[in-house]
């Protein structure tokens, strides 16, 4: 699988993500017309605190989430793994070529590091 190609399965993927999430905002959303005899039937409303919580997870950094919070990351990112994992399988060895961020994680500093070039930790 080339970089390209997992971009785009990645998208894919993230537009499947955000599709769920929409149907879930608008089944929790009130329509104005059924509620309270609107004219306009495309608009929907957000119940107040449906937007206070909403607010307060945008907020929250993924650390301080509650443990149910972060299960649906989890879940999410559980979705796209295996088309990581393949690319990572497929992908030809690293090279001084790589982009960054495929590199391991240097254990002593952290930074990722090409392993086809010496690093000195400093």
């Amino acid at each position: 699988m080339t970089e390209e190609e997992l971009i785009e399965q990645l998208a894919d993927k993230e537009h499947a993500s955000w599709a769920r999430w929409q149907a879930y905002l608008f089944s929790l959303c009130v329509n104005p017309a059924d509620e309270y005899g609107a004219a306009d039937t495309r608009s929907l409303v957000i119940l107040a605190e449906r937007v206070e919580r909403w607010q307060r997870q945008i907020a929250t950094p993924y650390a301080d989430l509650s443990e149910q919070e972060k299960q649906y990351d989890r879940d999410e990112v559980a979705l796209i793994l295996p088309i990581i994992n393949q690319y990572v399988t497929e992908r030809e060895p690293l090279s001084a070529t790589s982009p960054s961020w495929v590199y391991p994680k240097c254990p002593q500093c952290g930074q990722r590091n090409n392993p086809t070039v010496n690093h000195t930790c400093y």
